[in-house]
């Protein structure tokens, strides 16, 4: 891309905002967790510090584990500076909605032309 069509990726951009905002819209409502969980261990230079931490997280915790899909647990590690955790994740992804709403997105001129613009 050359720096003198800036303008006009730009422009063309600001035209397909409005189709790839649905097309992301379109995307969040496909998209759904159906189960989340996380474990967090946590150790920071100072044990005060650590302990802050860990209440602030404690305190998220309770309002993530208020959802009968989430999980989320802390453990403070007073004795050594760490941060360690895992995260698992299950979605369930519905394909069709997508597909059909990028193929919406391409019918437009906007972002057919966009979209071209950055391939050259």
């Amino acid at each position: 891309m050359e720096l003198g069509r800036t303008g006009e990726t730009v422009r063309l951009l600001r035209e397909s905002l409005p189709h790839l905002i649905g097309l992301l819209k379109s995307f969040a409502r496909s998209v759904s967790v159906r189960r989340l969980s996380c474990d967090i261990s946590l150790g920071l230079a100072d044990p005060a510090d650590t302990a802050a931490m860990s209440g602030y997280l404690w305190s998220l915790a309770s309002v993530v584990n208020a959802s009968p899909k989430c999980h989320l647990s802390v453990k403070p590690d007073f004795s050594s500076e760490r941060l360690d955790g895992s995260i698992a994740v299950e979605l369930k992804v519905r394909l069709l909605r997508i597909v059909a709403a990028f193929v919406g997105a391409l019918t437009k001129k906007p972002v057919r032309k966009s979209f071209r613009g950055m391939r050259t």
